[in-house]
């Protein structure tokens, strides 16, 4: 089956069948994501099939984070609020798990995060993750910063 890329969450996309085993994770797509994106709360990119039916997403928004939780390294002359990127949710359906669909999401957002991040000034990202799925996100380079559940990916952004 042919997928799409990423692509932002627009009507035409059917999000109702999507189940990824995770019931909050699911309504959010269904119910919340289009909405939040019309809004400018956050963006969903959705991967589909050619009959606009979800089979993957993730969704992000900006923030910020105090200096006192980053990485010591990085916080000299840094400013007290430190401008973020946040990798809110990542979530593949059960019938296309196993299949690398969920690292090209997150490569694709890393990369989309580090395209913006360049043009406004970005100095990582934060993902926050569900029981367990820390160890997916540490093989990206995402270290431990003393927040529940949540880990810290600094970008390069020199050009």
């Amino acid at each position: 089956m042919d997928l799409n890329s990423p692509t932002a969450i627009n009507k035409e996309h059917v999000t109702n069948n999507f189940d990824c085993g995770v019931p909050s994770l699911n309504n959010w797509l269904s119910k919340k994501s289009l909405r939040n994106a019309t809004k400018g709360f956050t963006q969903t990119f959705v991967v589909s099939t050619n009959n606009n039916l979800v089979v993957g997403y993730y969704s992000t928004a900006m923030g910020t984070i105090k200096r006192q939780h980053i990485p010591k390294t990085l916080q000299r002359n840094a400013p007290n609020e430190i401008p973020i990127a946040i990798l809110c949710r990542l979530a593949v359906d059960v019938e296309h798990s196993e299949q690398g669909l969920d690292e090209a999401m997150l490569v694709n957002a890393i990369e989309r995060i580090e395209s913006v991040a360049a043009k406004i000034g970005c100095a990582a990202i934060l993902v926050h993750y569900l029981d367990g799925m820390d160890k997916f996100y540490r093989q990206y380079g995402f270290i431990d910063i003393g927040i529940e559940n949540t880990l810290f990916l600094q970008i390069n952004n020199a050009n």
